[in-house]
């Protein structure tokens, strides 16, 4: 009867270190998902902040030749709360810089400005539009 409660009780310990080793094992993964879980989070929120606004998704450059108050130009498809769109080289008779108006999925206005009738002798105007993520 004594061997036999011996060798229960032994075998009782190398079923207990058994577990323990399997708990160790699993508490490591844990703690790998755990930490995996954060950087995989934090990579979210970085991907997040720069996906709003400021990386851009797409560059149209043009130009055309203005000889009246208003020219609208013809683009590609954008989401015009998500553009930026630049004028270049351009000045009017009265002063002004035209500026962007009536921006739209898929063009946008030039506008002498208020108190001009006219661009200035057909002035060359270049445009680019940026649209951001």
């Amino acid at each position: 009867m004594e061997v036999l409660r011996l060798a229960t009780k032994t075998l009782q310990l190398a079923i207990q270190t058994a577990i323990d080793g399997v708990r160790s094992v699993v508490d490591g993964i844990k703690t790998t998902t755990d930490s995996t879980k954060v950087a995989v989070d934090a990579t979210k929120a970085n991907v997040d902040t720069l996906l709003a606004g400021r990386v851009v998704k797409s560059v149209q450059r043009g130009s055309f030749s203005a000889s009246t108050t208003t020219h609208t130009v013809q683009i590609g498809v954008i989401a015009p709360n998500k553009v930026h769109i630049e004028l270049y080289g351009v000045t009017n008779s009265g002063g002004f810089a035209p500026r962007v108006t009536n921006v739209t999925t898929t063009s946008f206005v030039v506008d002498a400005g208020n108190s001009v009738s006219t661009f200035n002798n057909a002035v060359p105007v270049s445009w680019e539009v940026v649209e951001f993520y």
